[in-house]
């Protein structure tokens, strides 16, 4: 147990781009259009329409995750030291949101982990890459304890 008081600092995890998340976000969309490709049974409309649906998520996933889009998340932290589950979410263009921390997976190269509000839910992925490693130890070390 790590013990703190009212002086210290709250942390701030800062997002960057990173390879892990980008196999996170096309890997899926790879394979099911090689299982679409592969599946000779499945007339072509049907095919073209599920490649299509494909790259939509794929486009979704992009723009709600690669830290460089405008909706993505740059910054995250917990809101208090104390056990109230309160964490905030900065997006890169700027809009700052708070809810409560609903679950997470922690894993040592892969963190998933969501927030909600009243109105909204916020998936977080950080693969090992997308920050320095003390803060990626230090996120799994806080997600854990909570």
């Amino acid at each position: 147990m790590i013990s703190s008081n009212e002086f210290e600092l709250l942390p701030v995890f800062r997002l960057e781009p990173s390879q892990g998340l980008r196999a996170l976000i096309l890997g899926p969309v790879l394979g099911a259009w090689v299982l679409i490709g592969l599946s000779g049974s499945l007339p072509l409309p049907f095919k073209i329409a599920a490649g299509i649906l494909c790259l939509m998520l794929a486009g979704f996933a992009w723009r709600s995750h690669w830290p460089k889009q405008r909706s993505a998340i740059r910054a995250f932290g917990p809101a208090g030291l104390t056990e109230n589950r309160q964490w905030w979410l900065e997006t890169q263009g700027g809009r700052r949101w708070q809810g409560e921390l609903t679950d997470a997976v922690v894993w040592p190269t892969l963190i998933v982990f969501s927030v909600k509000t009243r109105y909204r839910s916020r998936g977080i992925i950080v693969p090992y890459d997308a920050m320095p490693g003390e803060a990626h130890r230090r996120l799994r070390r806080l997600l854990l304890a909570r």
